[in-house]
């Protein structure tokens, strides 16, 4: 299965897992997609429940979108169990700094200013220990 915006997602985390929703799979960046995290961390055995996004606590501050490979999506490690509409707000998160230029999505904006470049996050793909490690540390698990 090939991962596509508004795919719904699982990562496991011990017992439990995280629901995560695909909000950009960018043609520019080979393989790469931006992903949001919702705010409860759901037992296996719940139905699932799609509310509201989780900020995770980075050392550049907090981020409502996370970055990573599609492998994972497309291999099912991390199993898609739907697909919905990416709202206007989501599509809003795929702002970010890529070396200096401000990005929506693939589409340059911007160069950004010095005072510009710290107000948008990074475009950082993190691997899967690192995004499971950020993970556990939102959720205190």
């Amino acid at each position: 299965m090939k991962a596509r915006a508004g795919d719904i997602f699982e990562i496991p985390i011990n017992e439990q897992k995280a629901l995560c929703k695909v909000i950009w799979v960018s043609e520019e960046y080979i393989d790469c997609f931006g992903f949001v995290v919702f705010s409860k961390l759901n037992d296996i055995k719940q139905p699932k429940e799609y509310k509201d996004i989780k900020p995770i606590s980075l050392y550049s501050g907090n981020v409502k979108m996370l970055y990573r490979d599609v492998r994972n999506l497309n291999t099912s490690i991390w199993p898609i169990v739907e697909n919905t509409s990416v709202t206007e707000e989501e599509k809003e998160l795929t702002l970010h700094n890529i070396a200096g230029k401000l990005y929506r999505g693939d589409d340059f904006i911007k160069k950004l200013t010095s005072d510009e470049i710290n107000r948008y996050p990074k475009f950082l793909s993190a691997g899967n220990q690192a995004i499971i490690n950020m993970l556990q540390n939102a959720f205190g698990v």
